[in-house]
């Protein structure tokens, strides 16, 4: 039979190694959840953008001259 003070050692180590999984997990879905607020702030900032190009497009006829000047709404 195994001494107690060994099997003692194994299941620190082995607690040290479950956790040290642990925070490498938690560090990668930290990075993934980062990336996906980058991911989906820029999407929503383009999908802003283009609703207020056209609720400003369909607001005057003057911006027919503006559009012609710069042909931004295409």
């Amino acid at each position: 039979m195994p001494n107690p003070e060994t099997i003692r050692n194994i299941l620190v180590a082995l607690q040290l190694i479950v956790v040290a999984i642990g925070l490498i997990l938690a560090v990668r879905q930290l990075r993934l959840l980062t990336q996906q607020y980058r991911d989906l702030h820029d999407w929503n900032r383009r999908r802003a953008s283009q609703e207020a190009l056209n609720a400003w497009a369909t607001m005057s006829k003057d911006n027919k001259l503006i559009n012609e000047a710069f042909d931004f709404l295409d």
